[in-house]
C-alpha cells in the first residue's frame, strides 16, 4: 500500500456533525432562546415602567413651576380642553408634548391624560395604548398626583392592591 503523500487529504481524518450532533445543537440552541426571550421582555417592561414612572414625575414637576409662575424654556403644557364630567370634576384631556411621549422611548406605548379632582388635586395618569408592547402589562396604567399619590388601574378602571401598585412603583412586577 502506497504511502499517503503529505500534502493530500487523508479523508478518513476529515470528520463533519453527525446528524444527531446537529440536532443537539440544534435542540440545545432553542433552549436557550426559549428561556432567553422571557427574560429579555421581562427586563425590557421593567425598563419602560421605569421611563413611565420618570415621565409622570418629570410631567408633575413642569406643572408645579408653571403653577408657580416659573417660564421655563418650552415645556409648557399642551392646550387642554376643558369640559365637566357626570360628578362634576374638572377634566383636562392632554397628551403630553414633550420629546418622551411624541418621539422619545415611550412613543407608541403609553398615552397620558390629565384630571383635576374639585380638591385641586391634579392626577396624570399613563395609559397603555392598545396594540403597543406594554398593553397586557400587569400594572396597568400609572397614575401619580400633585399630592403625592401613586396608584395603578388595571382593567375595568379598578386600582390594583396596595402591594402590587407598590412593587409596580418600584418598577418590578
Amino acid at each position: 500500500m502506497p504511502k499517503p503523500d503529505e500534502r493530500t487529504l487523508d479523508i478518513s481524518a476529515a470528520r463533519a456533525f453527525t446528524l444527531i450532533e446537529a440536532l443537539i445543537a440544534v435542540a440545545l440552541l432553542s433552549a436557550m432562546t426559549l428561556l432567553g426571550m422571557p427574560m429579555y421582555r421581562d427586563v425590557t417592561a421593567r425598563g419602560h415602567r421605569v421611563l413611565v414612572i420618570n415621565a409622570l414625575h418629570e410631567h408633575l414637576s413642569v406643572m408645579a413651576w408653571q403653577a408657580d409662575g416659573v417660564v421655563w424654556g418650552n415645556a409648557a403644557l399642551p392646550h387642554a380642553t376643558r369640559s365637566g364630567t357626570p360628578a362634576g370634576n374638572e377634566v383636562a384631556k392632554a397628551r403630553m408634548s414633550d420629546a418622551m411621549a411624541s418621539s422619545g422611548p415611550l412613543h407608541g406605548l403609553y398615552r397620558f391624560n390629565r384630571t383635576r379632582n374639585r380638591d385641586g388635586t391634579t392626577y396624570i395618569r399613563a395609559t397603555p395604548i392598545y396594540g403597543g408592547a406594554m398593553q397586557d402589562d400587569a400594572c396597568g396604567a400609572y397614575e401619580l398626583g400633585s399630592n403625592g399619590v401613586q396608584r395603578n388601574v388595571g382593567t375595568g378602571g379598578t386600582y390594583l392592591p396596595y402591594p402590587r401598585q407598590q412593587a409596580c412603583w418600584r418598577g418590578h412586577r
